[in-house]
C-alpha cells in the first residue's frame, strides 16, 4: 500500500534539502508518493532570497501543475545547496529554464503573485508541525491513519539504499505512537550535500 506523505521545505536549506533527497532514495526502497510544499525562511525570519524561490515553485504548479513544482524544487535546491550558487535570481532562471517552464515562471519570484499560495502552504505546516518549528515538516500517517506532522528529520547527510528505508520504518514506527512528539540531539557535524 502507498503511504502518502507530505513534505515542506525551503529549497535554501541546507538541511532541509538533505532531508528532500532522503525522501527521494526512500521513494527507490519503500512505497511512498510524496507531495512536495514549500514553507519560507522568509516567513521565518525575513530572507527575502528564500521568498523569491519559494514564489518561483509556487508559480510553476499554477502554471504546469504539482510535478512541475516538484522538479524546479529539485532544480533550484541542486543550485542552491549543491553547487553553491549564492545569486538566488540565477539560480532560477537557470532552474526554470532546465525545467522547460517559460520565463514568467521566474519573473514571478520578483513579485507577490504568489505570497498568498505560499503563505497558506507554509501556515499549513505549520499548522501540522506546530508554532516554533522550522523546515522541513514532514506529514506522515499517525496512530489511526491521521496526518501527524514533525519537524525533520534533520541529518548531516543523505542515507541511501537499505539504509534510507531503515530510517523510514523508524520514522513511521515513532508516529504510530500517539505519546511521540520529539527526539533531539545537538547539531556537531556539518552538512554535506549532494
Amino acid at each position: 500500500m502507498t503511504t502518502s506523505v507530505d513534505f515542506w521545505i525551503d529549497p535554501a536549506c541546507d538541511w532541509a534539502w538533505v532531508t528532500a533527497r532522503w525522501l527521494q532514495e526512500v521513494h527507490s526502497v519503500r512505497d511512498i508518493d510524496v507531495h512536495w510544499r514549500v514553507m519560507s525562511l522568509g516567513l521565518l525570519d525575513g530572507d527575502s532570497s528564500s521568498l523569491a524561490a519559494v514564489r518561483s515553485i509556487e508559480a510553476a504548479r499554477a502554471e504546469a501543475g504539482e510535478d512541475a513544482a516538484g522538479q524546479l524544487l529539485f532544480a533550484l535546491g541542486r543550485r542552491l545547496n549543491v553547487e553553491g550558487c549564492t545569486d538566488v535570481g540565477a539560480a532560477i532562471a537557470e532552474a526554470v529554464a532546465e525545467c522547460g517552464l517559460p520565463a514568467s515562471v521566474a519573473d514571478a519570484a520578483k513579485t507577490t503573485e504568489f505570497d498568498a499560495a505560499v503563505r497558506s502552504s507554509h501556515e499549513a505546516a505549520l499548522l501540522l508541525g506546530g508554532e516554533g518549528v522550522g523546515t522541513p515538516i514532514i506529514g506522515i500517517p499517525g496512530p489511526g491513519g491521521e496526518r501527524v506532522g514533525y519537524f525533520g528529520p534533520v541529518m548531516t547527510q543523505t542515507p541511501r539504499g537499505d539504509a534510507a528505508g531503515r530510517l523510514w520504518d523508524g520514522l513511521l514506527i515513532l508516529a504510530s505512537n500517539p505519546g511521540f512528539y520529539e527526539l533531539k540531539k545537538e547539531r556537531q557535524a556539518k552538512v554535506v550535500c549532494d
